[in-house]
């Protein structure tokens, strides 16, 4: 597909869209209905009409739905489904659908905690579980500046104001009927040793943290905690994580810092969104992230235009036109062109 194509589909593309699929079909036939779901660049799906028996039930489909979208959006030249969430309808989804029904064991009070940065689909499936087994209330405890120190790309987490008002928007949407108290965590505990917890909802790779827990409220004589372990939501390079998301908003700040400088910026700024798009699938592929910023930092710090647009095309696939597309829409003349393909290292006008 030509440069020029990709940019008219991704100037139309809808940005948001809201699907309603029944999921007491089998699992064949319910993922074949989320393959189907508008290519936007935020959706929610709602599951309708189903029943779990289990929290694990529950999390086991939320992890194959959202790992089926994952690799729909793969597929795609595009940037589809960037912000998606798969809710089961307890009733706040549609008052005409019939909303799904959870048998497994509930709670009065469920607790869970987290960093929350940059929330994610494995955040989303950790709230959707302990939402739905909370009968009365749900606290969360969103890590603070003191546990955050040590934690890689720390100076760029978004700040707790932030973090904690994404998980308390989401579960608006998912439980509007739910009492939701969001507490910073200060130590590695927080609202999961209140004596009222009955459950603590955690992800496969910290179960450990549960026993833990147990063994501190043991020790001031509260009721011990059941443990329900969430499974994590595999990606192309594999679990889906905020470090990810961090090094590709990186990524993002590098190409439109280094955009700014090419001939022509004002004109050129229409391209953005491609070009931004292009190169997260290049680094979620198989381009390298580290390089991709040395080179971006490097000609914004000292490279003239031409070589700031250098850097950013490079990291689009063969066979677009890109540069062709580019220069003719934003008028670069043919000294600019013939020296950003020279910066490439190549003078074959199908190189982009």
């Amino acid at each position: 597909m030509a440069a020029r194509e990709l940019l008219a589909r991704l100037e139309s593309q809808p940005c948001f869209a809201e699907l309603h699929v029944d999921a007491s079909l089998s699992r064949k036939d319910l993922l074949e209905q989320v393959a189907g779901a508008p290519k936007a660049r935020q959706l929610r799906l709602w599951l309708d009409n189903g029943v779990f028996q289990s929290a694990s039930e529950l999390a086991e489909l939320l992890q194959a739905c959202y790992e089926h979208l994952g690799a729909v959006a793969r597929q795609e030249k595009l940037p589809i489904f960037e912000d998606m969430s798969v809710l089961p309808n307890l009733g706040a989804g549609s008052g005409r659908a019939p909303p799904c029904q959870f048998r497994g064991e509930k709670f009065d009070y469920v607790v869970l905690g987290g960093t929350f940065d940059r929330l994610h689909v494995g955040h989303k499936v950790l709230l959707t579980v302990a939402a739905v087994m909370a009968q009365r209330g749900l606290a969360i405890g969103v890590s603070g500046p003191p546990l955050l120190r040590e934690k890689a790309g720390a100076s760029i987490l978004q700040d707790w104001g932030e973090r904690a008002a994404t998980v308390v928007d989401f579960l608006a949407v998912l439980r509007p009927d739910l009492q939701v108290r969001v507490e910073e965590l200060e130590d590695a505990f927080g609202p999961a040793l209140w004596p009222e917890m009955g459950a603590l909802v955690v992800s496969a790779e910290t179960e450990a943290g549960g026993a833990a827990v147990n063994v501190r409220r043991q020790e001031k004589n509260s009721p011990q905690l059941h443990v329900v372990a969430v499974p994590l939501v595999a990606s192309a390079g594999g679990k889906v994580s905020s470090t990810t998301a961090r090094e590709l908003d990186s990524l993002a700040a590098a190409i439109e810092a280094c955009w700014a400088m090419v001939p022509e910026a004002g004109r050129a700024r229409r391209w953005l969104p491609l070009l931004l798009a292009l190169a997260r699938q290049a680094v979620q592929g198989e381009r390298d992230l580290a390089q991709s910023l040395l080179g971006l930092g490097a000609a914004k710090e000292s490279g003239p235009g031409w070589a700031a647009a250098a850097r950013c095309l490079e990291l689009a696939p063969v066979g677009l036109g890109l540069l062709q597309a580019v220069a003719a829409d934003v008028g670069w003349d043919e000294m600019t062109v013939t020296r950003i393909r020279h910066e490439l290292g190549t003078d074959v006008p199908s190189r982009l």
